[in-house]
Parts: structure tokens; C-alpha cells; sequence
């Protein structure tokens, strides 16, 4: 059951990726100075890709202040005393400590095991440890930092370093390519159920060398991820039926994919419990060019 259950955390990684941005140890010099009578508190995440589609909000005294993103990072500053974080996925998760004047305080989001998804839980980390892990982690801090009572208090404006940078993020945003395509599976090679061949269809994003391709329905999921090397794209995925998770299967595919190209085929496997149990091939098609 525990593999099943990292298995089933792994599904997660479809469609989402880390962060991306100005980077704490670019922007570590403009960050405003502590107020005396404030507290800080610095919430942040590693770029581990392991349940990277949970991002779920991050509650602090009951007001949104951000969410939990992969690779990311921002502050809140808070009057000092007691106070709460939550997050929710599957279950809520909470964390309560004591912050006083003057103080800098690290809360650190990561995912662990749930029964059906990956659960995001927040805990205070080591002051070293946490700024070792800062520098490289992206600002997801947005337009606005949060003030104590939720209202929105202008943070300080961007450096045109900082605007460069966001301007590069929203072009790299525009450059995701949409595919769609067929995967056929030849009939079971096996005697388990559901034995005769199909095909269903597919969704893909191409962005840069990264790829992510997907399919849900009411009873399945579907989805399998990879990177394009050297010309070539290799696939590696599960899927799931919706109802009853330990069904679960490993998919693969691998063909070339050429700088440029509009199509791509790839031949593979799916298998179960260490065995294969179909013959694959997923044919796409670039439904979209990247955005001008």
C-alpha cells in the first residue's frame, strides 16, 4: 500500500511546475527592513517535483497570504503573539506558534502521504537550514503583501531588474505549446479484464523541453511526463481508475521529436504489477503555436 501511495503522489506531477521569478538571492538586498514592533515570517517550499500539482492556499489567522508553490518563496510581516497557519488538501493541517518583536520566523510547506492525494504540511524549520534553502527559491509573493487585518498594503515597487525578470516569466508563459492526439493500445496480453484493444484521447503541453501529457474521464487518469534529449522524447507515466486507486498502471513511450516538428509518435508499453500487459502508441498532433 505505500507504494501504491507514493505512486499515486507521483500523478500529481501533470500540469504544474515550480516557481518561477525573481530569485531571493537577486532580490535579498531590497527587501524592506523589519519594522521594531513587527515580527517576519518567511514561507517557502522546496522545487522537489514530488506532488507538485498540490499548491493549495496558505492560511495565516484565518486570511489567505499566499499558496504553497514549488520552488517558492515570500514573506508576511505580523504583529507579534500567537498565531496559526492552515493549509488544505485532503485534510486540513495546522501549524501554531508564538512570534515576537523583532523576530524572523521560517515556515516550511512540504508534501507527505495522504489516503487518496498528497497531503501539504506546514512546519517551522531551522533558521539555517531555511536560508540555505531560500537563495535559490523564486518570490511568489505577488502585487501585495498582506497587512494583519487582510487588507492589501503596497509592497515595494519592483527594481527594473525585478521587471525584466516578471516580463520574462510571462513571455516564457506564452511559449507553451498545446497538442492533441490518440494513444492505441493493442488488446491484453494477459486474461485480466477490459482485454480488447482501444484508443483514447490525449492532451499535451510542450513548454521549452519539458513535456506533460494527460486524459481524465469519469472513471480514468491518465497522465505521463518527460523531457526532450538529444532529439528525443521519452514518456513516463501511470494512470489510475478514479474509484479505486490501487488499479493503477505504469506507462511508457519513447520516439523523436525534432526541433520545430508539428507531430510526434512514440512507441511503448503499459504494465501492471511488473508486467506488460499492452503494446502502445501515442500519435500528437501541435493544435497551437506558442503565442508572439
Amino acid at each position: 500500500m505505500r507504494l501504491i501511495k507514493l505512486i499515486i503522489i507521483g500523478l500529481t506531477i501533470a500540469l504544474t511546475g515550480c516557481a518561477s521569478g525573481v530569485k531571493y538571492k537577486d532580490m535579498a538586498s531590497s527587501i524592506p527592513a523589519l519594522q521594531a514592533e513587527k515580527g517576519r515570517i518567511y514561507f517557502f517550499r522546496s522545487a522537489s517535483m514530488l506532488g507538485a500539482a498540490l499548491q493549495p492556499s496558505i492560511m495565516l489567522d484565518g486570511v489567505q497570504v499566499g499558496e504553497s508553490k514549488p520552488g517558492g518563496f515570500f514573506f508576511i510581516d505580523r504583529t507579534a503573539g500567537n498565531h496559526e497557519v492552515t493549509t488544505a488538501t485532503e485534510v486540513e493541517k495546522k501549524l501554531t506558534f508564538t512570534l515576537d518583536k523583532g523576530e524572523v520566523k521560517y515556515v516550511k510547506t512540504s508534501v507527505g502521504l495522504g489516503f487518496f492525494v498528497g497531503r501539504v504540511i506546514p512546519e517551522l524549520a531551522n533558521a539555517a537550514d531555511a536560508k540555505k534553502e531560500l537563495v535559490d527559491l523564486s518570490y511568489t509573493g505577488g502585487e501585495a503583501n498582506v497587512g494583519d487585518k487582510g487588507m492589501a498594503t503596497a509592497e515595494k515597487p519592483r527594481s527594473s531588474a525585478e521587471q525584466v525578470k516578471v516580463s520574462e516569466k510571462s513571455a516564457e508563459a506564452n511559449l507553451t505549446e498545446r497538442w492533441d492526439g490518440l494513444m492505441e493500445c493493442e488488446a491484453r496480453q494477459d486474461t485480466g479484464q477490459n482485454s480488447a484493444a482501444y484508443q483514447v484521447k490525449f492532451a499535451m503541453e510542450v513548454r521549452g523541453n519539458s513535456v506533460n501529457v494527460h486524459r481524465k474521464t469519469a472513471e480514468i487518469l491518465e497522465t505521463l511526463s518527460g523531457q526532450v534529449t538529444d532529439n528525443m522524447l521519452e514518456l513516463r507515466g501511470i494512470g489510475y481508475r478514479i474509484k479505486d486507486p490501487s488499479k493503477n498502471w505504469q506507462l511508457t513511450v519513447r520516439g523523436d521529436l525534432q526541433p520545430g516538428a508539428s507531430t510526434y509518435s512514440g512507441k511503448g508499453s503499459m504494465r501492471a504489477n511488473g508486467k506488460m500487459i499492452r503494446a502502445c502508441e501515442l500519435k500528437m498532433t501541435r493544435s497551437s503555436n506558442p503565442a508572439l
